[in-house]
């Protein structure tokens, strides 16, 4: 049973490490600011 809650708790921590890379070491190209919020203000 423990390791089945180890692999939940390393995927979690792997999608938040990759959610952030993505947020901060990449990020996106600017998309045209202006039609709705694209996060640029």
């Amino acid at each position: 049973m423990y390791i089945l809650q180890y692999i939940i708790v390393g995927l979690i921590a792997l999608g938040a490490i990759v959610y952030l890379l993505k947020k901060y070491a990449f990020p996106a190209k600017d998309q045209g600011c202006g039609d709705g919020d694209c996060g640029c203000h």
